[in-house]
């Protein structure tokens, strides 16, 4: 019989298989990564990693410098992204608050309270889980519960729509075509800053009118859901665009911080195309963890839907926007 090792094993030995075992770990990874990569802009989050962040929205709609024609809602809510299998996705809300504007201070800031349908929305919000993948790298799949109600579908997609960032290039500027709310979308992205090859602050820009989804009459102006489009015609003469910035992080260049606005100006009552009668959207998300999971699980739904909005039919004008017309008049 050959020699027979005590247990633990002697310290040359521990430290070969220490060694193996993270040599192993290392390549596993670097498979992950090489294959996550194929996911395009959702290659940022990794394997087996739970994605926490901080989100809220804020919808404005007025006319500039009115403060009593102006109208406002803001959403904020608890968000986490899980990612069980490379390309596969698990986004869950919690504990989200509905406000509204209920005057403004001597500075012309709104004031805002929880609105009476608060409890209500923070319940639909937090209900069902929405399960999405991206199979072939740039569109997005979403498989929602059969019951889950439009309008809050389309303020998921509006979370998910402004986390997918493309992996940069080596050029400072680069335009991509992304899957976006608005859908097939012509994106500027600018690399604003770098930390050796790697990106650590980007821009991306979009003119919403060449999206092949922008549909302002029949769907929303806004990824919150809650501003309809207007009844004819103002709803025709639309100037809308989407400013992003993205804070990514040096190793990992998953999405530390994002801030998205936008604005949609009705042309009619503009003045130089640039001040007026116009809806202001702004998001904002802000990573809190980031921990591990162990789950792989991960089934498709018996629906599937695109990540562009979907109408909520409604065909009367929303009040902000009758309020404001009987300003102008």
């Amino acid at each position: 019989m050959g020699q027979q090792w005590p247990w633990p094993p002697p310290p040359p030995l521990l430290l070969l298989l220490l060694l193996l075992l993270d040599t192993s770990v290392w390549a596993q990874e670097e498979v992950l990564e090489n294959v996550g990569l194929s996911c395009s802009n959702a290659a940022r989050f990794k394997h087996l990693r739970k994605y926490a962040y901080d989100y809220e929205a804020e919808s404005s709609s007025g006319v500039h410098g009115t403060a009593d024609s102006r109208s406002a809602t803001k959403i904020h809510c608890k968000v986490e992204l899980e990612v069980p299998q490379l390309c596969s996705f698990i986004l869950r809300t919690s504990q989200c608050t509905l406000k509204e504007v209920y005057g403004f201070n001597p500075e012309g800031k709104a004031l805002m309270k929880k609105t009476k349908n608060s409890e209500e929305f923070a319940a639909a919000m937090s209900r069902y889980e929405l399960k999405l993948a991206i199979p072939e790298g740039k569109q997005v799949v979403l498989y929602p519960e059969k019951d889950e109600p439009t309008h809050i579908l389309n303020i998921k997609r509006g979370i998910i729509s402004t986390l997918l960032v493309p992996l940069e290039t080596e050029e400072a500027e680069q335009v991509s075509f992304l899957d976006t709310v608005y859908g097939n979308c012509s994106t500027r992205l600018t690399v604003q800053t770098r930390k050796g090859s790697v990106a650590t602050q980007i821009s991306m820009e979009r003119d919403l009118q060449e999206c092949d989804g922008f549909q302002p009459i029949s769907t929303t102006v806004s990824p919150l859901a809650l501003i309809k489009g207007l009844v004819r015609p103002l709803s025709t003469l639309i100037s809308s665009s989407q400013s992003c910035q993205y804070t990514l992080d040096s190793k990992r260049r998953h999405v530390s911080e994002a801030s998205c606005q936008e604005q949609h100006l009705f042309l009619p009552f503009s003045y130089k195309n640039k001040y007026g009668m116009m809806t202001q959207v702004t998001q904002t998300l802000k990573l809190e963890d980031m921990p591990k999971i162990n789950s792989r699980f991960f089934s498709e739904g018996a629906k599937q839907v695109g990540l562009a909005f979907e109408s909520t039919k409604s065909s009367s004008p929303p009040k902000q926007a009758e309020a404001v017309v009987k300003t102008l008049q």
